[in-house]
Parts: structure tokens; sequence; C-alpha cells
């Protein structure tokens, strides 16, 4: 028989019963071992029975002092006259039939309000009006109640009433407990299949649970399956999962450690209260910026302030079931005004509340809880269920932990390998920088040794042969003077390399010293213009000195200055076009209120490439032009002259540019002094 035909059966034993009795309405009342009474099915003249949720006309009649008091220590009750309650017999139960299940039927009852939500079922054709409205079930005639009993438990309650008062006889009451025996059986089988389908539900979550966890759900995918899923199957009215978050991971799961560090918070309720949805919006923007703007902060709260989830942290393995709540009942002095705080559990509205840790080896990570307004004895296999549902629950936030911190710990290597690899390739570019720095260190050295090897042995080999002449006795006097005077110029040459050199090496080691004097640049320069006149004028060039009509002075060490220009001076005649004009020129400028002379020498002939400029000022470096025309030379004299005027507190630098219409560049070297220089750096 299955549930339908069960319930089918209940209200034709209902009816048979009602007309037999001649009864004005009759009702049986359907006992949970968990909640009391859950459902009842109603009989009156002209209507079909039905299956109700409806308690309130059964529980009317129930709670009468007259009814709950003798029919808790009765198997049967009559009440002939309720005006009178004179001739109210009893027949009590028999020895072997007393168990605790006969008391919970009135500890349960007086306990339970109606259900908000009212539902009605007919049995077996039309809907039928309510009861409540018909008979007057808190003010009868008479009754007659009959408890019923199933294999030693009381599973409901069967109910007889007249308007008016009437004296049941034996034959009724016999009648009552035949129609009690197979009521008992219908109530089973519809006990029976709640329970096979309940328990269907309850492996079917599971199973479910167990495939989300397998393929990776997120966590609040799997906290809503779970919630939505314990509800239906136990019936219950609100879930929630709320997670443990502590700020030492040492002490977590430890009932002795400090729970000041521990927070909750809630992750997932179900069903979601309407003053936290999402509202609709009309179109997917503002529908992505009002769940930005308007889904509000998780419920949060500490450990210290919540007496049910320090129940939990002292004891991870064992569930907590309050059948309907109240302080004294849980026997934690603080726990009301912090939830009350928290707005998390709200056990004024959902006094009957079952939570459940989510543990892993001893370490609480959060409860699950399922609630209900009905006061609720919970059953060992609900407690079960839910225990099940925890264990999946644990499993995906382990997880999904040990995945975040899978991924966080690859990005982390990824990123240091990132940060190797970054490294590697600047080493690398550092490593081919240098290599090839030192191929054209090692070019510029063969260059160098090769100019060097020229500049020392072609004067050498001029002295050895003008010596080997001067040996000779019959040499004319003037012949003799020549070859002096040939010595006498290689022997300076090589003079002026070493001191080149030598002057270049105190220049880098700072050990130069200066004489500073006050000069008058307009002599200096017209005293440049005379000496080089006649040396010019062999390449058929002239210099041509500007400076300023008035006097020019400057405080600096005249040597070095000398130096530097004679260094300008020599390289403008080498590189110079013949017959083309040098221009040295001198002028005063004041630069962020500091005046500074500065000196310009202008040439025309070859130029400087824009990729030898950075190079041009070092040491050994000389043009490629230099080399291919066989310009004498080894790259010293700019280099002296970066290293001078450094020396001076001064600064050197270069521009050459290709003039338009012939192969002929101009090439500006600009000197830069200041007129007066801080001599205490």
């Amino acid at each position: 028989m299955d549930s339908a035909s069960s319930e089918v059966a209940l209200g034709q034993l209902l009816t048979i019963l009602a007309q037999r009795l001649g009864a004005s309405a009759c009702a049986v009342g359907i006992l949970s071992r968990s909640q009391g009474l859950t459902q009842a099915v109603y009989w009156q003249p002209g209507h079909s029975p039905t299956l109700s949720s409806s308690l309130r006309p059964l529980l009317d009649l129930l709670e009468l002092p007259a009814v709950r008091s003798p029919l808790a220590r009765t198997e049967l009750l009559s009440i002939s006259n309720f005006s009178t309650l004179k001739q109210a017999s009893t027949l009590p139960l028999p020895l072997d039939a007393e168990d605790e299940s006969g008391d919970l039927l009135y500890q349960w009852l007086p306990q339970f309000p109606a259900p908000v939500q009212e539902s009605t079922r007919d049995l077996s054709a039309p809907i039928a009006a309510d009861p409540d409205r018909l008979v007057n079930w808190s003010n009868p005639g008479s009754i007659l109640v009959s408890k019923i009993r199933f294999q030693g438990w009381t599973n409901g309650v069967l109910v007889a009433l007249k308007s008016q008062p009437y004296v049941w006889t034996e034959l009724d009451m016999q009648l009552l407990r035949a129609v009690s025996s197979q009521v008992s059986v219908a109530i089973s089988q519809i006990q029976l299949q709640q329970q096979v389908q309940q328990q269907l539900q309850a492996q079917t979550l599971v199973e479910r649970l167990t495939s989300a966890v397998r393929n990776a759900w997120a966590t609040e995918r799997i906290f809503q399956l779970a919630l939505e899923g314990a509800i239906a199957t136990l019936q219950v009215e609100r879930g929630l999962v709320a997670l443990y978050k502590y700020k030492d991971p040492l002490h977590r799961g430890r009932a002795n450690s400090h729970r000041s560090g521990v927070r909750i918070t809630v992750e997932s309720l179900f069903p979601v209260p309407p003053s936290t949805a999402p509202a609709p919006s009309a179109s997917v923007t503002s529908s992505r910026a009002s769940a930005e703007e308007e889904v509000p902060a998780k419920p949060s709260f500490q450990l210290s302030d919540c007496g049910l989830c320090q129940q939990v942290f002292a004891h991870p393995d064992l569930a907590i079931a309050l059948p309907n709540y109240s302080e004294s009942q849980c026997g934690v002095a603080n726990l009301a005004e912090p939830i009350r705080a928290a707005d998390v559990f709200d056990l004024a509205t959902l006094p009957s509340v079952l939570l459940v840790p989510l543990e892993n080896q001893g370490t609480v990570l959060g409860i699950l809880v399922v609630q209900q307004r009905q006061p609720r004895y919970w059953l060992p296999e609900e407690v079960a269920f839910l225990r099940m549902v925890a264990a999946q629950l644990s499993t995906a936030i382990i997880q999904t932990r040990t995945l975040r911190q899978v991924n966080s710990l690859v990005d982390e290597r990824t990123a240091q390998l990132q940060r190797s690899l970054d490294v590697q390739a600047k080493l690398y570019e550092k490593t081919r920088q240098q290599v090839e720095q030192l191929r054209r260190l090692n070019q510029v050295m063969e260059e160098f040794l090769s100019t060097v090897s020229h500049e020392l042995l072609t004067p050498l080999t001029s002295m050895k042969v003008a010596i080997r002449m001067l040996r000779e006795a019959n040499l004319a006097p003037e012949q003799r003077d020549r070859y002096l005077e040939i010595l006498e110029a290689q022997c300076a040459q090589e003079t002026r390399l070493i001191n080149d050199l030598l002057t270049l090496q105190k220049l880098e080691s700072q050990s130069a010293m200066a004489q500073f004097q006050q000069l008058d640049l307009q002599y200096v320069l017209r005293d440049l213009q005379e000496a080089w006149a006649d040396s010019l004028a062999e390449q058929q060039m002239t210099l041509e000195a500007e400076v300023p009509g008035r006097s020019l002075m400057i405080r600096t060490d005249p040597d070095s200055l000398h130096r530097i220009l004679t260094e300008l001076l020599t390289n403008a005649k080498k590189y110079g076009e013949a017959g083309s004009k040098i221009l040295l020129k001198a002028s005063l400028e004041v630069v962020e209120s500091v005046p500074q002379i500065v000196v310009s020498l202008t040439n025309t002939g070859a130029g400087i490439a824009p990729e030898e400029i950075p190079v041009i000022f070092e040491k050994f470096r000389r043009g490629q032009g230099a080399t291919q025309k066989a310009i004498p030379g080894i790259g010293l004299g700019l280099a002296l002259v970066k290293g001078l005027a450094a020396h001076l507190s001064g600064a050197i630098a270069v521009t050459s540019q290709p003039l338009s219409g012939a192969d002929l560049w101009k090439t500006c070297f600009t000197l830069t002094l200041p007129q007066s220089p801080d001599l205490s750096r």
C-alpha cells in the first residue's frame, strides 16, 4: 500500500466510524515522534475526509483541561456531557503497553501553535470546507477519544464528536477501538512512506553534494545546494552555514585556546530574507551596479559573543539539538543578547534549532544550522543525515582552501620563476653588453697598440737614422745641423707623448694641482691667434678670435686653460679643410644666477659621426676618419681636454653637423667654465 492509498483508506475508515457512531465530526491526528501532531484528517457531514496540516481545530479540543489531564493517563476517554462532566468514564492503558510515548503526546501538544501556512488536501474527491468553520471543536456536547498505538508507540489520536450530550455505549467504545487498530496501520504506512521519501531525498542530496565536491564547485554553490536539500528533506524553515576564521591557526580547534581571536561569518543563508535579496533592474548594466551597491555585508560576530558557537568550538564532535530554545535549557547566560546583536539565529522566532559542526581532524571549520518555528525533538536519524551533509561541506571547504593554497603557491612559484627569468635575462643582457664592451675595448686596444707603436717607433726610427748619419765624419755642417734638428724634434714628440700620459694619469687620480689666477680672456685669445698664425698658414687656414669689446675676466689655472685651447686648435688643424677658417669665440653667460664663461671653437672639415660623439672624449678613442686617413695621434688630446675641463670645474661638449651641398662637416667644441670657481669643493 502506497502513501496515497493509505491516506484514502484512512479517510474511508473515518467515514465509516462517523456513520456508525452518528457523530457530528470525526478527526484523526497523526503524531510524529519528533514533532508531535503534524497532520490531521477531518470528517464532517456532506464533506469528504481531508488530510490537512491545520491542527487548530483538533488542538482546541485536545487542549481542553477536561480532555488533556485524563487522556494523559488513559487509552480511551469518553465524555458524555461537557456541560456537567459528571458522566465521564475512562479505560486505563494495559500495563504492558505503557511507555514514554504515551506521555509524549501531552508533553508536546500544548506547546504547538497552528502552523503559519496551512494546507488541505481532499482524500477522495472535492475539497472540503474548513472544519474550523462548521464545528465548534472547543465546545462540543460529547466526545469519544482513543489513543492510536502501533508496535508499542502512540502514533496518533482518534476523536469522535457530537454537538449534543450523548452517553457513549460500550459498543461505541469497542467500535472506536476496533477502528483505531486499523487507523494505526494506515498511519504507520503513511509515516513509513514519508520516511522512505525522506531517505530518498537525503540519499539524493548526499550524492549531489558528492558530485559537486568532486567537480570542484564553488563553495557558495555547494552551501546553497546543501541548505536547499536539507530544508526540503527535514521540512524545516531555515538553514545557514557559518564559518570560523582564526587569527592564530596553530590554536584553532582547541577548547582551552584564546577565543577572542576567532570570528564567525555567515557565508550562506536559505531562504534569503527579502530585505537582503538584490533588487531587479531594467538592464544588465544597472543590474550589475545594483548588485554591487545593494548586497549587504555578510553577518559576522566574535566567537565569545555566541554561547552555542562556543559549545561547538569546545566539542567539535557533538551536535547541538534544541527542541525549543531557552537560556535555561542551553545553560549559557550570555547567549540571548549577543545573538540578537549579531542578528543571526533569531531564536525568538525560530526556537527549534539543530547545529552540526563542520570539522576536520578536530579543527572546527564552521557550523551547519537548521531551524523551525514549531518545537521539535530532533531524531537521531535526522542528526545523522545532517552530519553526512556537514561531512560533504567540510570536504568542500578543505578542498577549496587546499586548492586556493595550491594556486597561491603556484602563483608565487610562477612569480618567483618569472623574476628569476627576468634576472637571468638582465644578467644575460648585461653579460652580452660586457662582452660587446670587451670586444670594443679589445678593438680599441689593438688600434691603440698599433697607433702607439707607430707613434713611438716612427720618431725612434728617425732618431736612429739621424744618429747614424751624425757618426759619419765627412758630414757638412749644414747636414749635421739638419740631423740635430730631427733628433730634437723627434725627442720633443716623444716627450710630449709621455707628458700627456702622465698628465692624464694625474687627472684621473685627482692628484693634479692647479694654480688659479685672474685672467683677461681678451689677451689669452689674441695671444693664441698670433701664436698659431704661422702654423695654420702652412695649411692655408686662418684663426679668427671674437671677444667682447671690454675685458672678460676669469679666475682659472692658466696652464690648464692654455692646454685645453691648444689641444682644441691642434684637433681643428688636423681635421680642418685646407683654406678653411677656425672661429674662436668667448662670451659671458649667467645660468641660475651663476656667471659662466663660454668658449667655443668651430671649424669646417672632417666631421664626427653621431655614434662616435658619446665616446669621442674617451682616451685612445679616435674617429674612423682619422684611422682611414692615417692622421697622426693616439687619441689622448680630447681625453686631456675633458679631464682638464673637469679639473677647472667646467665641462666640454661637441656638436658636428654635415653641410649641405658639400662633403664637409661643421664641428663645434664648447667649453664652459665658472667665472669664479668655488675652490672649497
